[in-house]
């Protein structure tokens, strides 16, 4: 158990809070009316429907806290991470979503949010949006920056599940996903994936031999035994889990 899960597991009230924003709810009116998108930045995302980003002061400090806490597990920055989850709803994605937009508003540069939940994908389904995306990529390992759309926070780009299918997870392969990462390091010096839930898809698993590090996301009221049982699952296979977030709905 890492340093950050025993914190994240005695502190459950002082992390963040993941609100009612459920993995569906991802992408709609960014949450702020008042931010600022420079000119440039609207004209190439009039296309691509806004990121539902969390503006308030709040969790925007247990974002940050997270971020800094992984800094300090990891002995500096993990620059690819996995986030997922022991069961569906937890809000994976809104703490995938707002950690990159984090980074990126804070640290500068670029990140990528790459969407691995191929049952339950919803970025495809956003009109506007490219219609390839990670399951494209895995099969057809091209340039990166043509699976990957820009979003209206600077910095932060978007890859959808793409075209998945049946066949997508005999894609998610160590070696394969190991490739495109260092690929992509050079256009992205972040990257996040949004996992399926652990016992719902080995691709979950494949992902977490490949990243720097794995935080979970549990409901606050998630079942102690699940939430055990998913731990001992990423433990099986050796990966680096970085910790714990418990979601407050």
């Amino acid at each position: 158990m890492s340093r950050l899960f025993d914190a994240m597991e005695k502190q459950k009230k002082a992390l963040v809070a993941a609100r009612s924003l459920g993995d569906s709810d991802a992408i709609g009116t960014a949450a702020d009316p008042q931010a600022k998108v420079g000119t440039e930045a609207q004209t190439k995302m009039l296309r691509l429907p806004p990121l539902l980003i969390d503006y308030s002061k709040e969790f925007a400090q247990e974002i940050a806290l997270l971020y800094r806490s992984l800094a300090v597990v990891n002995q500096g920055s993990p620059s690819t991470i996995l986030i997922c989850s022991p069961e569906s709803g937890a809000g994976t994605t809104t703490v995938a979503l707002n950690l990159a937009s984090h980074i990126v508003t804070n640290e500068g540069g670029k990140a990528l949010f790459i969407e691995a939940n191929f049952q339950n994908p919803y970025l495809a389904r956003c009109p506007g949006g490219k219609r390839v995306g990670f399951s494209d990529l895995l099969g057809e390992q091209g340039s990166i920056i043509n699976y990957a759309s820009q979003t209206s926070t600077p910095g932060l780009y978007v890859m959808s599940a793409g075209r998945a299918s049946d066949a997508s997870n005999k894609l998610v392969t160590r070696s394969r996903v190991g490739y495109i990462l260092e690929e992509s390091k050079r256009e992205y010096p972040f990257i996040i994936f949004d996992g399926a839930p652990i016992a719902a898809s080995d691709t979950t698993l494949e992902l977490a031999k490949v990243v720097d590090g794995v935080i979970m996301v549990a409901r606050a009221n998630a079942l102690a035994d699940v939430v055990g049982r998913a731990k001992a699952t990423l433990e099986s296979e050796k990966v680096n889990i970085l910790g714990l977030v418990y979601s407050d709905y």
